[in-house]
């Protein structure tokens, strides 16, 4: 099967706001991130851009991609991009003052509690979700119409 390449990153519809980040015009999930189809597959956006200007595997499950002070979420220019650990994410979000949002009790776009799910079966069992009813209605849709 063939790979994305970056001639399909720069196709991808996008918004460039005033710090330079690359919005695409793709609906966001619940955590803030894009996800892109190319060749039936969905990637993480972002992720996938990092991997392709940087000649990563996008399987390292060790690899975190992490964005610069002061850009979105949902951004992916390579230049705003860089790859890191875990431990530089969650330094990051102390820095930046992100690391509050795991405390918060309810959906920040929905203002309804979240509910908490763990993944029971798959590879990724054990995973623990949060996120609010109106949110998991969003993702099942845009899954269904993709």
């Amino acid at each position: 099967m063939n790979k994305p390449t970056k001639e399909f990153i720069l196709s991808i519809p996008k918004t460039i706001n005033d710090n330079g980040c690359w919005i695409s015009d793709y609906e966001s999930e619940s955590n803030g991130y894009v996800r892109a189809r190319a060749n039936g597959i969905r990637y993480l956006l972002h992720r996938l851009t990092l991997c392709l200007w940087n000649n990563l595997n996008y399987e390292d499950k060790k690899l975190v991609t992490r964005h610069y002070t002061g850009c979105d979420t949902r951004c992916f220019n390579p230049e705003h991009l860089k790859p890191g650990t875990d431990r530089d994410n969650a330094l990051d979000r102390i820095r930046d003052g992100n690391h509050y949002n795991a405390n918060k009790k309810e959906c920040p776009t929905h203002k309804i509690p979240y509910i908490t799910t763990i993944t029971k079966t798959g590879p990724n069992r054990g995973m623990i979700r949060r996120k609010c009813k109106l949110c998991v209605i969003r993702d099942n849709l845009n899954r269904k119409y993709k």
